[in-house]
């Protein structure tokens, strides 16, 4: 016999038509869900004490761009990067985050190559990864500096004969 289980506690809150991922911040206190239906926005919830949600202050916020694949924070919890992807272009972007959770406009965009199909940062919070899946496949890494708000990347992209899928450091 199984003894255990999950149960839901409140009622479910919304996030679009198509929560696609979901980030926890560094502090433990916001979860964010990107959503990638008719327009792209990114969504921003208050952990309450007793784990259910509330809609951040000025949350949503629509997205430029298409596609919203996967917000990431490093080591730097007032910045995280986005990742769009679609077949025809992907890039990833800076964006502020305050003290309050809430995010502010995006920056600078860097590109990724076709249809980005997911975006990781080391254990140190300093390096991005992320692979390209259509066309000249490869993996990205990028470096994040705080000060500037923005991506480089760091030597070559390393390219590979398939497509990469998920990948692993």
């Amino acid at each position: 016999q199984c003894a255990g289980g999950l149960s839901s506690i409140g009622t479910p809150i919304g996030a679009g038509n198509d929560p696609t991922m979901l980030t926890l911040h560094p502090s433990g206190k916001y979860l964010y869900a990107t959503g990638s239906a008719v327009t792209p926005h990114l969504y921003g919830y208050v952990i309450q004490s007793d784990g259910t949600l509330a809609t951040l202050a000025g949350m949503p916020v629509a997205l430029p761009g298409t596609t919203p694949r996967h917000l990431v924070f490093g080591r730097d919890p007032t910045l995280a990067v986005l990742q769009y992807g679609g077949a025809a272009s992907g890039s990833a972007v800076p964006i502020p985050v305050g003290e309050n959770g809430v995010v502010g406009p995006e920056t600078t965009p860097f590109g990724l190559g076709c249809s980005p199909p997911s975006l990781i940062t080391d254990p140190f919070g300093t390096t991005f990864y992320s692979a390209s899946a259509i066309g000249p496949t490869g993996i990205y890494s990028l470096r994040l500096d705080s000060t500037t708000r923005t991506l480089s990347q760091i030597g070559s992209t390393l390219v590979v004969p398939v497509n990469p899928g998920k990948q692993v450091v």
